[in-house]
């Protein structure tokens, strides 16, 4: 990812990639311990300053975090930029490694300023988290920038030209590499300002983490109303399912409405997300801290889906979260992974209408995920012959898009197609990291089916 950033930036820019010092996985504190050791590094190689920070995925959370230490120490941080920084703030459950670190860190503000690109992998998730809790740890606010790719399709040649020129411009204002008219930079999708939290919900969180669901609870209900942002929703479902039985989720909820400073917007994009997961009476919980029904049309198609839901009527509950398509697919290539994140999720019926608008737009996410699903289905009924010609054309129609060049690589070597089979695996490769995730994939593909 550096070196794919490096090309795109002026001659003459010092650029420092700083490994993670050993043991870091084991840590208690993975964020805390890498960012303290970058900082050290930082200071040794450049005492004076000022710094510029970036970071992708978990390095972007230890990017704000070194940025915090080194501001704290009296150093002068200019620039931090974050590459699809993972939610910090975000309390929902996805298993363990770096990502388990970012939620046991305790977050504190940096006083300055980030800019935020934000893939669009979760697009249902990003309306609840329009700066994916950033804006709540950078007192200069975030300014956002949209790229309709994944989270790791962000490294992608395609992307990282639009990444690095968004970075370049903001050092040439910085530097004045390029006179006294630098180029003009892109359009922001969003400028959201510094929202401070209350401490109690800071304290909520901490407790919870320490395995005091109990003491977050009480937290929790002493919030001042309007103060708790709906991706406090995670934080207090893990409360309540720790000390309230399930029973008794729904009044507790309207206990809390006040507290809840939510959109009915907002409530739309997480609502499906606990109905396509199983969680019907969270589902239905969160829908009581939504504002009064009928003051946003989406509620009552929410509503509408949920009853259907559990009154097992799928295709009636899939029909309704359809409706919702004008308010998460704005242009085609985000409808096309609005289609992906749905269809992946097992709703077909509500991912169609976006993958439909895509196609109708020209999308290359959405050609290739069609094609990809395709190859999916083929390997699993092992139709290799099928599964290579699907492969190759998803690859094919979107090639920054890492995640169908594996299935490619592994279907041309089940049929036999070895030395094409190492020639795609080295295409696919070129340039990535030896532990990029994307490279792994492509290394099992191969040597599985060999």
């Amino acid at each position: 990812g550096a070196r794919g950033l490096l090309e795109h930036l002026p001659a003459g820019v010092p650029l420092l990639g700083v490994t993670p010092p050993p043991g870091w996985h084991a840590a208690a504190d993975p964020v805390g311990v890498v960012a303290a050791h970058c900082a050290a590094v930082l200071r040794a190689a450049w005492p004076s300053g000022p710094y510029r920070l970036a970071g992708h995925s978990f390095g972007g959370c230890v990017a704000q975090a070194t940025a915090r230490l080194l501001a704290g120490a009296g150093a002068a941080v200019s620039l931090l930029y974050l590459l699809d920084p993972d939610p910090a703030l975000d309390l929902r459950a996805q298993g363990g490694g770096p990502q388990a670190g970012a939620r046991a860190h305790a977050w504190a503000v940096f006083p300055g300023r980030a800019v935020l690109l934000r893939s669009w992998e979760g697009p249902l998730r990003h309306l609840a988290l329009p700066g994916l809790g950033w804006e709540h740890l950078c007192a200069g606010g975030v300014t956002v920038h949209d790229l309709a790719t994944t989270h790791w399709g962000i490294m992608a040649p395609s992307h990282l030209a639009r990444a690095g020129a968004l970075l370049a411009g903001l050092l040439d204002r910085e530097d004045g590499i390029g006179g006294d008219r630098p180029a003009p930079l892109p359009a922001a999708d969003a400028a959201l300002p510094f929202v401070p939290l209350p401490e109690a919900l800071l304290r909520a969180r901490s407790l919870l983490v320490a395995g005091r669901p109990a003491d977050a609870w009480a937290e929790l209900l002493d919030c001042r109303p309007g103060s708790l942002p709906l991706w406090a929703w995670d934080l207090t479902q893990a409360a309540m399912a720790a000390v309230l039985p399930e029973r008794e989720w729904v009044a507790a909820a309207q206990t809390l409405r006040p507290a809840f400073a939510t959109s009915s917007l907002g409530t739309a994009a997480q609502v499906p997300l606990e109905m396509s997961s199983g969680r019907h009476v969270a589902a239905l919980t969160l829908l009581n801290l939504a504002p009064p029904p009928g003051t946003r049309a989406e509620t009552l198609v929410l509503a509408e889906a949920l009853c259907a839901h559990l009154a097992g009527q799928p295709k009636r509950a899939q029909a309704a979260l359809a409706r919702l398509g004008g308010l998460i697919a704005p242009t085609a290539d985000r409808a096309a992974v609005a289609f992906f994140e749905l269809a992946e999720r097992g709703w077909e019926a509500a991912a169609l209408p976006y993958g439909r608008y895509a196609l109708a737009g020209g999308s290359p996410p959405a050609r290739s995920w069609l094609h990809g699903l395709q190859a999916e289905l083929a390997v699993a009924r092992g139709d290799w012959v099928a599964a290579a010609a699907e492969a190759g054309a998803a690859a094919a129609a979107w090639p920054g898009f890492f995640n169908y060049h594996p299935f490619l690589v592994y279907a041309l070597a089940r049929l036999g197609r070895h030395e094409e089979a190492r020639q795609r695996h080295a295409e696919a490769s070129a340039g990535l990291e030896p532990d990029a995730p994307q490279r792994r994939n492509l290394d099992h593909a191969l040597a599985s089916a060999a």
